[in-house]
């Protein structure tokens, strides 16, 4: 008898630690970042995501690659990108749409996004580099201009 009392009071006790764990049912939260529009100085960034949404996204601005390299040994250590991003970002509301002026020409840059569910674990990470075009050839007056379209390079992280 005591037994009994003793595995029903176990089971009860087992039912309301179950009931009381957190169900995981985050699911990864997936960015689009395009930067649009590239020029010698100037370019257009929108980010975006797909699932549950985050409770908080923290975007980098654009960062010259060579001026992240002193802090992160290289753009494939992802766990670092994330690190640096995490830590140098700012809070933004998706989607986020901006018009990225002042850039410097001849530069490779790199923009991203993480994003934290409530619990701020990260549920999304994101990262691009892109370019602006070797101004060189072009004459003060196309510096803005779309003759003087850099490039992107998606998906590298």
């Amino acid at each position: 008898m005591k037994l009994l009392k003793f595995l029903a009071l176990a089971a009860g006790a087992l039912m309301i630690v179950a009931s009381c764990t957190k169900p995981s049912e985050q699911k990864e939260f997936k960015f689009t970042i395009g930067v649009t529009e590239i020029t010698a100085v100037n370019a257009v960034l929108d980010i975006n995501g797909e699932g549950d949404a985050p409770s908080l996204v923290r975007y980098l601005a654009p960062v010259p690659v060579d001026e992240l390299l002193q802090s992160v040994t290289s753009l494939e250590d992802v766990a670092a990108v994330k690190a640096y991003v995490s830590k140098n970002g700012k809070a933004v509301n998706l989607p986020y749409h901006a018009i990225l002026k002042g850039l410097n020409t001849e530069t490779s840059y790199l923009v991203g996004a993480v994003a934290y569910d409530a619990d701020m674990n990260d549920i999304g990470f994101k990262a691009v580099t892109f370019s602006t075009k070797d101004m060189a050839s072009l004459t003060d007056s196309a510096v803005g201009e779309p003759s003087g379209a850099g490039s992107l390079t998606e998906n590298i992280l």
